[in-house]
């Protein structure tokens, strides 16, 4: 039912608010964690009709590179899933 991604940089609850911003609702993977953990995971829902989905990636994608963009040292562009 989900992705679970691990981003190469950053926190994911920052990139959770990138993201929505470009029209995509992730869970940042710390509020999968009792204790917080899990700040470079995503879970990322995949039960969707496929042009959904589609549009979902290419909205991440979006997402990432302005993301990535905001400056911060050690970013980079590509994104693992697990």
């Amino acid at each position: 039912l989900f992705l679970w991604v691990k981003l190469p940089a950053g926190d994911s609850r920052e990139f959770a608010q990138v993201a929505l911003r470009h029209g995509v609702l992730v869970l940042p993977g710390a509020a999968m964690s009792a204790a917080g953990h899990h700040a470079n995971y995503l879970r990322v829902p995949f039960l969707s009709e496929e042009e959904t989905l589609h549009a979902g990636v290419r909205r991440l994608s979006a997402a990432w590179r302005d993301y990535q963009s905001a400056g911060t040292p050690g970013r980079r562009t590509s994104v693992t899933m697990v």
